[in-house]
């Protein structure tokens, strides 16, 4: 049985050749994602890093998060489904709580990979509007 850090080794190795981040950059999203979302956030790149043919371009990632707890010493929030409806307080608290886990999350990374364009996009599980579609289809998934 292979040693489970050379696997992930490997998958970031054939994911660096997929797209054009380098192994350091895939790490550093794969972590800090992690850290500011959790376990079971998933991470999609999107856009010009995922031609091999281009050159520059901003970082797009779209991210997936089925939970956040918030820290306001209310109940836990769980970021809904497209079905879901929510009182305006709740959608109030929630925008305000992705609005702050978004500002940390890209703090981090830049400490991490230095002063880069990221666009970030937040969304829950099953969202389809048109760039939940986008990203999701066209993008590669890092986690």
């Amino acid at each position: 049985m292979k040693d489970p850090k050379k696997v992930l080794k490997e998958v970031k190795t054939h994911l660096s050749k997929k797209v054009r981040l380098t192994e350091e950059e895939i790490k550093a999203i794969v972590e800090t994602a992690k850290e500011v979302f959790g376990e079971k956030v998933k991470v999609w790149l999107f856009g010009s890093r995922v031609d091999l043919n281009q050159r520059g371009g901003d970082i797009d990632l779209y991210i997936e998060v089925g939970a956040c707890q918030l820290n306001t010493g209310r109940k836990p929030f769980v970021v809904p489904n497209a079905f879901v409806k929510l009182s305006r307080s709740e959608v109030e608290i929630s925008k305000g709580e992705i609005l702050d886990k978004k500002l940390t999350f890209l703090v981090k990374l830049d400490e991490k990979i230095g002063e880069q364009k990221v666009d970030l996009i937040i969304r829950p599980p099953n969202s389809e509007d048109e760039i939940s579609l986008t990203a999701k289809g066209s993008g590669v998934r890092l986690l």
